[in-house]
């Protein structure tokens, strides 16, 4: 593990909120990076196994399960952990030096865990009353449609790329519902044993999310399985009025900004530590020259080393803020919320710092499907292209908004579209 991401967590540890939720039962148990620390051994032995079969290990999932990890962010009235958001995220860096795809599942499977917290509570205890290990996958981006029907919808559509769907039993969809004649955001939980997974996840990197496509056919879902996504923005979600802790009063923006930062983070480091090792002995065949005496090579570690420092503090300073300032009962304004987003967007582009400069190095035997180097630079490609980390998007965004512009953003709430919220949420839950 390297000294940063060490310092790093000792500091997330030591900070004033740590001790903020008291129904928090990580008190007595080791922290969530120490657990994923724990499993990187095993989970690095099948990384080149989970690239070559585009879908996580069994092994991996059922460790991940059983440490806790997966409840991180669960309700404790469900069996979950409501752990520190920052310890948890640190956990994600962790398994990312290891494997990216584990690592990106993982967090996506945390997040979702945190999100069922909004729900009706008649649907968290179908999903984890008998079992509170329940995992459920995502597709967000609003590609299907629901028919209104006595007692829920009738739902079609094809959402594509639901990371983790293989191990899951219920997915998160996107779908837009016909609210006083206008569209609205919905999320809509379906349960797999019901829809179509057809895998189509064939892809430069990050090949072992199983990022396979749900699809379903006049699929009728319970009223209680759908929710308006600006309530849960608004933190007016039914579920809150039980699970009431802080944790589920951070803002979602802050939180799925790191479900491609927190593996990409790891990832680079991954990078970091297996460049060095393979300089260490390696001489030039051309020059006799020892690689890692050069002065290019090393001012270019350097680099690499100083973008996932900095970047690394920015993540998790960014989750032990926005979850001291829940603790506290405050709340980020548009552009504070916007800053947040935009600066989580920009890690990927700081993992790669790394690797842009370094595969040359070591010329053709970088490239060679045994060498895990060119695997981590493939999966840094890829956690690039994903929506949260779109640095041009989310810096228009936030510049819009310091401009006194509107800016258009999923997760950051104008004024009206608040206002909407609260009426929808006081119409279905008083």
């Amino acid at each position: 593990m390297s000294q940063t991401l060490a310092d790093s967590a000792s500091t997330a540890a030591a900070a004033p909120h740590a001790k903020a939720n008291p129904r928090s039962t990580t008190a007595t148990k080791p922290s969530m990076r120490e657990r994923a620390a724990a499993l990187v051994p095993g989970i690095a032995a099948r990384a080149q196994q989970v690239d070559a079969d585009r879908v996580i290990h069994p092994d991996s999932i059922q460790e991940l399960v059983d440490s806790g990890l997966t409840r991180a962010m669960q309700a404790s009235a469900y069996g979950g952990e409501e752990a520190d958001p920052a310890d948890f995220i640190a956990a994600v860096v962790e398994i990312g030096k290891a494997c990216a795809s584990t690592a990106w599942v993982l967090c996506i499977l945390g997040m979702h865990n945190w999100q069922l917290a909004h729900f009706e509570e008649s649907l968290q205890e179908e999903l984890f009353g008998e079992d509170p290990t329940t995992l459920i996958s995502s597709s967000y981006s609003q590609q299907g449609t629901a028919q209104r029907v006595p007692g829920g919808y009738l739902v079609n559509g094809r959402w594509r790329t639901s990371s983790g769907v293989v191990h899951s039993q219920y997915a998160i969809v996107g779908i837009d519902v016909q609210v006083d004649g206008k569209p609205r955001a919905h999320d809509f939980v379906l349960n797999l044993e019901e829809v179509e997974v057809f895998d189509d996840w064939f892809v430069i990197g990050l090949r072992g999310t199983g990022s396979r496509s749900i699809i379903a056919k006049d699929l009728f879902v319970p009223e209680n399985h759908a929710i308006d996504r600006d309530v849960v923005f608004a933190k007016l979600g039914p579920g809150l009025k039980r699970n009431d802790s802080a944790l589920f009063r951070i803002d979602q923006g802050v939180l799925y900004a790191t479900v491609a930062a927190a593996p990409a983070l790891g990832t680079g480091w991954g990078f970091y530590t297996e460049f060095k090792r393979q300089i260490s002995n390696y001489t030039r065949r051309t020059d006799q020259a020892r690689i890692a005496e050069e002065r290019t090579v090393l001012l270019r570690l350097a680099d690499a080393g100083a973008a996932l420092r900095d970047q690394e503090s920015v993540v998790l300073g960014h989750m032990d803020k926005a979850y001291a300032r829940a603790v506290a009962g405050e709340e980020y304004d548009s552009l504070e919320l916007a800053e947040a987003i935009f600066d989580m967007s920009r890690t990927s582009r700081a993992a790669l710092i790394g690797p842009q400069h370094l595969m040359q190095v070591l010329t053709a035997s970088v490239v060679v499907e045994s060498n895990p180097l060119q695997r981590m630079y493939r999966d840094l490609l890829t956690a690039r292209q994903h929506g949260t980390q779109n640095v041009d998007l989310h810096g228009a965004a936030m510049m819009n908004l310091e401009m006194g512009n509107e800016a258009v953003s999923r997760f950051i709430l104008s004024p009206a579209r608040r206002q909407a919220a609260m009426d929808r949420a006081a119409q279905l839950y008083g």
